[in-house]
Order: C-alpha cells, then sequence, then structure tokens
C-alpha cells in the first residue's frame, strides 16, 4: 500500500510538470498574437512559430536601406533644389529685367521712355556720330565709355542701347562677359541663331532698323553667333512705367568666342 501511494504520488508530480510546461507555452503563444487551440500537438506550434519568425525575418530584409546624409549634404541638395526652382521660375524677361543699375536716371526709366536729354544730365560728354541717312532719316549714336545710346534722327526718345563692356549691365544679370553656358543657366528663353537672317522669328527680333543699319551693331562687330528674345510689357508694366510708345521690346547679345561681346536693347518692328 505504501508502495502505491509513492507510484501515485510521482504521477501527480509528472501531471503537474506537464500542465506547467504546456501553461508556459501557451503564453508564448500568446505573446506573439497567435491563437493557437489547446488540442495542438507541440510539434506544430513549434513549426507555427519557426514560419513566424522566418516571415519577419523576411520582411526586415526586404525593407529598402535608409540613407543618412550630414546637415551640410542636406543644405547643398536644398541649395540645388531652390535653384532649379528659381532657373523654372525665368521663363520672361519683364521690362524691370531691362533696367540699367549702374545709371540712375535707366535704373528706374525703361529705355523705351527714356530720353536723350535725361540721359545727357547723368554723362554730358557722350560723343554724337551721325548714321547713314536713308529715306527715314538716320539714326544718331551718342557713344560713351562702355555704352552708346540711340536715337532717331528725328527725335530725342531713345531707340536702342548698346552695352559693350562690363561696367554696365541689365537688370536681369545679363551683361558684357557672360558665358553661353552661365546664359544658358539663367533658364531665359533666348533663341541661338547664326546671323540676323538665320531665324524664323528674325522679322520681328531683327525688324528695327537700327540693328541693320550701316552703322549699326550687327555690322560694326565682329561676332559668332547670336542670342535673341523678344518680350512685350505686360498692361501694369505699361501702367506703371507709363510706356506710351511701342511696347515690345528686343535683347540681342552677340557672342565671340562663346562669351557675350554686347548687349543690344533694341524696339522691334514685324515687317
Amino acid at each position: 500500500m505504501r508502495k502505491v501511494g509513492k507510484v501515485l504520488i510521482c504521477l501527480s508530480v509528472c501531471v503537474l510538470g506537464a500542465a506547467c510546461a504546456r501553461t508556459e507555452n501557451i503564453e508564448t503563444i500568446e505573446e506573439s498574437s497567435v491563437m493557437v487551440p489547446a488540442s495542438m500537438p507541440m510539434s506544430e506550434i513549434i513549426a507555427q512559430e519557426y514560419a513566424i519568425t522566418q516571415e519577419e525575418t523576411d520582411s526586415k530584409e526586404n525593407e529598402e536601406p535608409v540613407t543618412i546624409i550630414s546637415s551640410v549634404e542636406a543644405e547643398s541638395v536644398n541649395e540645388q533644389s531652390e535653384h532649379q526652382d528659381n532657373i523654372d521660375m525665368k521663363m520672361e524677361i519683364g521690362v524691370s529685367d531691362i533696367l540699367i543699375p549702374e545709371i540712375p536716371y535707366l535704373a528706374e526709366t525703361p529705355f523705351m521712355v527714356a530720353d536723350i536729354e535725361h540721359v545727357l544730365v547723368y554723362d554730358s560728354e557722350l560723343e554724337k556720330i551721325e548714321g547713314y541717312e536713308g529715306a527715314n532719316g538716320h539714326y544718331n549714336y551718342w557713344k560713351g565709355e562702355g555704352i552708346e545710346y540711340v536715337t532717331h534722327s528725328s527725335q530725342k526718345n531713345l531707340a536702342g542701347i548698346v552695352i559693350n563692356n562690363s561696367d554696365y549691365s541689365l537688370a536681369s544679370g545679363i551683361r558684357v562677359g557672360m558665358t553661353e553656358l552661365e546664359l544658358i543657366q539663367t533658364g531665359y528663353p533666348f533663341e541661338k541663331c547664326k546671323s540676323e537672317i538665320d531665324n524664323g522669328i528674325g522679322m520681328i527680333i531683327f525688324g528695327s532698323g537700327l540693328l541693320r543699319d550701316k552703322k549699326g551693331p550687327l555690322n560694326m562687330t565682329d561676332y559668332d553667333y547670336i542670342y535673341a528674345y523678344v518680350g512685350s510689357a505686360s498692361a501694369d508694366e505699361i501702367k506703371n512705367y507709363g510706356i506710351d510708345r511701342t511696347s515690345c521690346y528686343s535683347i540681342v547679345l552677340l557672342m565671340k568666342d562663346d562669351v557675350i561681346d554686347e548687349v543690344i536693347l533694341d524696339l522691334p518692328t514685324a515687317g
């Protein structure tokens, strides 16, 4: 009888141990958020947990690597982005972009509403050279150091401006000495052509007579090719600057050895 009691005690201990082990396995499974039937064999539980672990491992391996950049690199990326945004925004050259900041009068007054008398107040030593007489009169060239002003013989208003050194610039930043690459990087839509006749819109850009004059820039300058742009003042610009003549204007850049040699402001006409 005493032996039977010992056997029963041993069996009870074994059963209790097995129950505790099963309880621990169930708690572990619950922590993994996996619902396991109480009747599932231990081999299936182990196999299922292995599958879950393998899936998590594969998922981490498939994740894209995170690139960490320094603050200096991030600032460089932002500057490049802002530069590109600026390029994308500069798709037109407005009237304010063709002002000449180095000359007080022309820093506020567009050349198409300026007159030679006000220019002479700023520079009274300009040399006046008369052009060739034509059916409609001729042009006068008022030459200064690095810049010259053009008027028609019958008018005091400026018909154009020719800049031929880097002492003067347009408010847009365009100046003599700028390379072709620098010009392209501005984003302005200039059109490149070999000469005034090698362009579909040449009738407008080069149609004023100033550029074609025998003493005009195209005949007096040795250039390789041309960058040209024609624009028109908006209604607000016409009002703000008091433009009462033509609202069209052109910028012609004479290029030599891939560098801007002359910047010419002109009043184009069709025909």
